[in-house]
C-alpha cells in the first residue's frame, strides 16, 4: 500500500513539472486560466501589437480591451475573452 501511494504521488508530481502537450504561446495563452493584476500596459512598434503584463508575463490583446484596461486592474483571460474583474484602486 505504501509503495502504491508513494508512486501515486512522484506521478504527480511528475506531471506538475513537464509542460503539457498542448505547449505555450505567451500571446495568446490558448486555454490556459489567467488571473491576473495588469503591471504594465504599451503598444509595440512597427507592428502595432497591444500587449499587457499579467504576472510577469506579456499577453498580447484585443485593441479594444486594450484601450479599457488600465495598471492595477485585475483580468481574467478563460481561453477565448478577456474580462476585467475588478477596477484597480487609483
Amino acid at each position: 500500500m505504501l509503495k502504491v501511494l508513494l508512486v501515486t504521488f512522484l506521478v504527480t508530481s511528475l506531471a506538475q513539472i513537464v509542460p503539457s502537450c498542448g505547449g505555450s504561446d505567451t500571446s495568446r495563452p490558448g486555454g490556459a486560466l489567467v488571473i491576473g493584476t495588469v503591471e504594465s500596459k504599451r503598444l509595440l512598434q512597427p507592428d502595432r501589437s497591444f500587449t499587457i503584463t499579467v504576472l510577469s508575463t506579456e499577453y498580447e490583446v484585443p485593441y479594444a480591451f486594450w484601450q479599457q484596461v488600465n495598471v492595477g486592474d485585475l483580468v481574467r483571460w478563460d481561453g477565448t475573452v478577456w474580462t476585467i474583474v475588478r477596477r484597480g484602486s487609483g
